[in-house]
């Protein structure tokens, strides 16, 4: 077949990508954080999120994940968060603990949320607190779920401006519904007191199921696509293969707009 497709490519882009040249997102993501430790990686109401701290942020969630959660290898884990400086630590740390990503719009209501826990068997949950009152409405319909795991707006921001934040969310415009999960955890002093050095290696290949995506179900109820380690790393080098024609400096600042929970992230350096 004539790749007639190749023309509109720019001088530069490969014609082939190689997704076999990491075995897994760790193995693709790992080397990064150490290359570009003292480079921010993060950036979000006012503060900076280095590849370093994120290195051993990700690393004490994986340890949560592994010690305090007990979940195993390909366990399902729903991550019910908006764009905040806690996603992408959540989302690193479950692969790195070889984890089942199931990402979750913070905006469904009880009965969507509950379809997609049931469908997904999902056996633990982070949520931001805004939405934790929609995890309570769902606990009676999804026995399976054994953890939640519930992180506040201003965890991660610098002191004032986290605390600041949450007392206007909650006190003044009204937007933490009240909520009651008495064994629900803390995802700040999780991190607090998590050591990286605890996590256990998981030995992850390319065939195993990275993510559960949901669709937007806008032709039936809502489907989780599996895409595997190698979907994501193939992606991954089909956007770098672009991108690093207009990265100059290796100093480029990409504004995230669009909902990572729909979207997928892409670590660039």
């Amino acid at each position: 077949m004539e790749k007639i497709w190749l023309k509109n490519y720019q001088k530069g882009v490969p014609e082939y990508i190689n997704p076999d040249s990491c075995s897994s997102l760790p193995d693709m993501f790992d080397p990064v954080f150490k290359q570009f430790a003292d480079r921010n990686a993060f950036y979000s109401f006012g503060t900076y999120l280095t590849y370093k701290e994120l290195d051993e942020q990700t690393l004490r969630f994986a340890a949560v994940l592994q010690k305090n959660l007990q979940l195993k290898k390909g366990d399902r884990f729903a991550v019910m968060l908006p764009n905040i400086l806690q996603y992408p630590i959540v989302l690193f740390g479950a692969l790195r603990a070889g984890i089942t990503i199931v990402n979750i719009n913070p905006l469904y209501t009880a009965d969507e949320l509950t379809n997609q826990l049931n469908d997904s068997g999902a056996t633990a949950i982070v949520v931001l607190e805004q939405f934790a009152h929609t995890v309570q409405e769902t606990l009676l319909r999804v026995p399976h779920l054994k953890h939640c795991i519930i992180t506040k707006i201003g965890d991660l921001l610098s002191i004032p401006r986290g605390l600041i934040m949450e007392f206007a969310l909650k006190y003044i415009l009204h937007q933490v519904p009240p909520y009651n999960l008495p064994n629900a955890l803390n995802l700040k002093s999780l991190l607090d007191n998590a050591n990286p050095n605890d996590v256990e290696h998981v030995d992850l290949q390319g065939h195993d199921i990275a993510f559960l995506q949901y669709t937007g179900g806008t032709t039936g109820v809502s489907k989780g696509a599996m895409l595997t380690h190698r979907n994501i790393i193939a992606n991954l080098l089909q956007a770098d293969a672009w991108l690093t024609l207009s990265n100059t400096n290796e100093h480029e600042i990409i504004i995230t707009a669009l909902p990572l929970y729909r979207i997928l992230p892409i670590l660039a350096d």
